[in-house]
């Protein structure tokens, strides 16, 4: 319970009357304290009674969307009170960036209210859905009285999307395919084994000749395709991420579709680049895997399917610049993960050209990378990439340069995509054997 300072002024007033009619010995002064007290006692029990009998729930919908989404909350204040509630002041202490649920409800006896608050995701991140916090108090505004509540659930924010439509994701070799371990949740064309039917198998998994050898259903299980493993490598070390200057950010919403308009940092960018290249690669019906140096490594196996989406892209959706670990140290300490059939596709800002060269020298190997480079000086015009810019055109494979103002969409236009050298020469290996 807090006092107000109309509590304070009235207390000094019941406090001034009880001494004044004591020494003058005037009645009238006495009655008038003895009345006032009578009314701050009766505010006090208002105030301590107002949020009795509360609860608060709270729904937002779609608990996962992306930035660039409209989220909607809906709030519902109930009363088990045979009181009614003059006035209760709900503040929404969530924290989520550009949203506000908050609102003041009066509430009748044994009542409830409820309203929609709307906005747009404008940050990438998971966060909580409450608390909230109730506050009321009695009808003269003596005292006040506040109460926290704690709420369940949370609301994931995804990066945005955008279409890359010059990157080609390079398949793997036809010969020296590796058997994989894993087991794959839908038909490849690699059969790994067999096994005997069971409840739920789906009729177009069963291998009609065997069962017809065995006398019993055989079901098929399959192997996930080598063709099928790329490899999302996400630079968010804090050696290498910026925000953008407010020169390159002034004018950007009307510039920009709404959801690009959000991104104000290298990081941010590169999260939504690496969430693009991870839904192309699973639209592609290929199987997706997600190295991302935050903080401390994250690897996420290859696999394939929405489930592997909603994975990799909350990874995506925490991930913060910190750790001095630098993605040149990523990709050699990550290496033995990459051969013929597994690409790894690198997003970095960083304008330290050893990854770039690390990324060469897989290429000795067989390795087909390709590289995304966010430039750092479109961020901020005070950096410097000359020396990265001369490597990335010796470079015999594909490196994507993403220039921040003008856009994710213009790194990848169709007429600037880089030419892939490994694909070129084997084009021309096959011609001329034919």
């Amino acid at each position: 319970m807090a006092l107000t300072s109309r509590a304070t002024g009235l207390i000094a007033l019941i406090a001034g009357f009880a001494i004044g009619g004591e020494v003058a010995d005037w009645e009238l002064l006495s009655q008038l304290a003895m009345g006032l007290l009578v009314l701050l006692a009766v505010c006090w029990l208002w105030a301590r009674s107002s949020l009795s009998g509360l609860t608060v729930a709270r729904s937002v919908t779609p608990e996962k969307l992306q930035v660039g989404d409209v989220l909607v909350d809906t709030v519902e204040v109930r009363s088990k009170s045979q009181l009614p509630k003059l006035w209760v002041e709900v503040r929404d202490l969530a924290h989520l960036p550009g949203h506000d649920g908050s609102n003041v409800v009066s509430l009748r006896r044994k009542g409830s209210a409820s309203w929609l608050a709307r906005s747009i995701a404008v940050r990438r991140g998971v966060f909580a859905a409450g608390p909230v916090e109730l506050r009321s108090g009695d009808p003269l505004g003596v005292f006040q009285r506040t109460r926290r509540i704690r709420l369940h659930g949370d609301l994931t924010v995804y990066p945005p999307v955008f279409d890359l439509p010059a990157l080609r994701l390079p398949f793997a070799d036809a010969t020296g395919r590796r058997e994989i371990e894993r087991r794959a949740l839908m038909a490849t064309p690699s059969v790994a084994t067999v096994r005997d039917y069971v409840a739920g198998d789906p009729m177009n998994r069963i291998s009609w000749a065997l069962t017809a050898r065995m006398g019993s259903l055989m079901v098929k299980e399959f192997d996930l395709d080598p063709t099928a493993e790329i490899w999302i490598v996400a630079d968010f070390s804090s050696v290498s991420n910026l925000p953008a200057a407010r020169t390159v950010l002034a004018g950007r919403g009307e510039r920009f579709e709404f959801a690009e308009a959000w991104l104000d940092s290298s990081e941010d960018a590169i999260a939504a680049i690496a969430a693009s290249a991870v839904k192309l690669v699973l639209d592609r019906k290929r199987a997706a895997g997600y190295i991302g140096s935050s903080g401390g490594r994250t690897v996420l196996t290859a696999d394939i399917g929405d489930r592997q989406y909603h994975r990799i892209l909350t990874e995506l959706a925490v991930a913060q610049p910190s750790g001095s670990e630098t993605v040149a140290d990523v990709i050699i300490a990550e290496v033995r993960r990459f051969d013929r059939n597994r690409t790894p596709i690198v997003i970095s800002s960083s304008a330290d050209p050893r990854w770039i060269e690390a990324l060469q020298a897989m290429t000795d190997r067989g390795i087909r990378p390709i590289a995304i480079f966010l430039d750092p000086a479109t961020l901020d015009p005070a950096r410097e990439s000359t020396e990265i810019h001369e490597r990335i055109r010796e470079m015999p494979f594909p490196v994507f340069v993403v220039d921040f103002a003008a856009g994710i969409g213009s790194g990848f236009a169709l007429h600037d995509a880089p030419i892939d050298h490994s694909l070129r020469a084997a084009s021309q290996h096959v011609s001329l054997i034919a």
